[in-house]
């Protein structure tokens, strides 16, 4: 067994265990909780038990490739792979399937969603990518130099965006589909100027570290950045003269904040960097407070308004309960096991979303229950092969539709 021990520059000290052939098996952090880390005969983690007490667990193949994921909320993701160790089959949280095929070189050929819809893809000799076929058969064509810089991307309506490079191989002007350029300048390889196509310019000043000392905009508004010996930003001026001076501790965390009137905003922090108190410029302060054993965020205290928070072992928002005086309200939230938003309520609503095996978004329930007769709102939505949302039908029937261009943007 062997112990490592690592002592920031406050004193707090972080301590590291391994095994014999050097694999941590425990951290042990400055706030006394640890994590700890199982493996197995290859050395793989098969288990991973966090400082919250959550643990995610994992199995492998015979290559090491891993095979499944159980998650901390136990949703379960598995993977499959080719005879190459190439991922080629993925099983996500709700189970819907994402497959991949890939060439002698394995470069990726071909990706199949959920939905069966299929995108293909073509490489040059390099391995670089030159057309994209999606799902709808058309095709983006790109074409690189001889350094493997993209200098031209054709989309699916034939529009063309260009790129130029200098003998450094910064990029000098890139030109959009409808043909407007612009340009970029540099001196000693940072970046100087950028001239607009609306002919407006922005200007760059830096110092021989190439951190930004000032940014002159379009409109010839000026903000200017000092830093401190050891890189971090002492004080910031922008146009208007309102300055922001920045006091930082040895961990470098932000513990000051003064203003051009005098004005400070204090920072405090515990052992392992988290914020427990806020105080503003205008002397209000606002603390946290965390769950004793997860170490997660529980409450926020601002005056007499107080926020209770809960969250599951994926660190997702599980209930929020305000409380000012003796009233109080609270929301609750739900997800599946591919992390999606599924459900929220309160005292006067519930919302309630529904999902393909894609992700894309298809219903929206609107639960108004405090009203004398309580309604449901309903929203659904339609998406093309390439889940690009084409069109919403809102709950009084009117429908709602969306054009594309072949590159993806929204036309209107």
């Amino acid at each position: 067994i062997r112990l490592t021990y690592v002592t920031d520059a406050l004193g707090h000290e972080t301590r590291h265990y391994y095994d014999s052939l050097g694999y941590t098996y425990r951290i042990c952090h400055a706030d006394g909780r640890s994590e700890w880390f199982f493996r197995d005969a290859a050395k793989n983690i098969t288990r991973h038990v966090h400082t919250d007490g959550s643990t995610d667990q994992y199995r492998y193949d015979k290559l090491s490739n891993l095979t499944e994921h159980t998650r901390a909320d136990h949703s379960v993701m598995n993977y499959a792979y080719d005879d190459k160790s190439h991922l080629i089959k993925i099983s996500d949280g709700e189970g819907g399937l994402w497959k991949r095929d890939y060439d002698l070189r394995g470069n990726l050929i071909e990706a199949i969603d959920p939905l069966e819809n299929v995108t293909e893809y073509a490489y040059n000799s390099f391995g670089l990518p030159t057309a994209i076929k999606d799902a709808n058969g058309n095709t983006k064509a790109l074409a690189y130099n001889d350094a493997g810089q993209l200098v031209k991307y054709t989309d699916c309506s034939g529009k063309v965006s260009a790129w130029e490079y200098d003998e450094r191989g910064q990029m000098v002007r890139f030109t959009d589909p409808a043909g407007h350029s612009t340009t970029y300048e540099y001196k000693a390889g940072q970046l100087v100027l950028i001239k607009h196509p609306d002919k407006t310019e922005e200007r760059f000043s830096r110092d021989a570290e190439g951190r930004l000392l000032a940014h002159s905009d379009g409109l010839e508004r000026c903000t200017t950045w000092r830093y401190t010996a050891a890189g971090f930003i002492a004080e910031r001026v922008d146009a208007a003269e309102q300055t922001l001076r920045y006091r930082w501790d040895k961990l470098g965390r932000l513990v000051v904040l003064e203003n051009e009137n005098e004005r400070r905003a204090h920072f405090h922090y515990d052992p392992v960097g988290r914020l427990l108190e806020e105080r503003g410029f205008d002397e209000r302060s606002t603390r946290y407070q965390y769950d004793p054993e997860t170490g997660r965020l529980a409450e926020t205290i601002n005056g007499q308004r107080s926020i209770a928070l809960t969250f599951d072992p994926m660190g997702r928002l599980t209930q929020r309960r305000a409380t000012l005086g003796e009233k109080s309200q609270s929301e609750t939230f739900a997800y599946d096991g591919n992390g999606h938003l599924v459900m929220a309520t309160n005292a006067v609503s519930k919302l309630q979303w529904f999902h393909d095996p894609a992700g894309n978004l298809l219903r929206e329930h609107q639960h108004y229950t405090s009203l004398i007769e309580p309604l449901v709102a309903v929203w659904q939505h339609e998406y093309d092969v390439l889940n690009n949302r084409v069109a919403t039908i809102r709950p009084d029937g009117h429908r709602v539709s969306w054009l594309t261009y072949g590159s993806g943007h929204l036309l209107g």
